[in-house]
């Protein structure tokens, strides 16, 4: 998961290129904790991209109520 400072706080908007570089950081922790191991880059990436969205979607519930 990503650090404290790397998730988006909460009433801010993310442009496309922001979440993009959030799922990119996501995506290389994930690779770095399975030691780059080959083969699971994909995997790595489609993981982080879901980790996004639940954090966007909290964020978007805790500030609608």
């Amino acid at each position: 998961m990503a650090s404290t400072k790397d998730q988006p706080q909460a009433g801010c908007r993310l442009s496309a290129d922001e979440r993009k570089v959030l799922v990119e950081q996501i995506a290389h922790d994930r690779a770095e904790k399975r030691g780059f191991a080959p083969g699971g880059d994909v995997q790595d990436w489609f993981e982080a991209k879901a980790e996004v969205k639940r954090l966007l979607r909290r964020v978007h519930h805790n500030v609608g109520g």
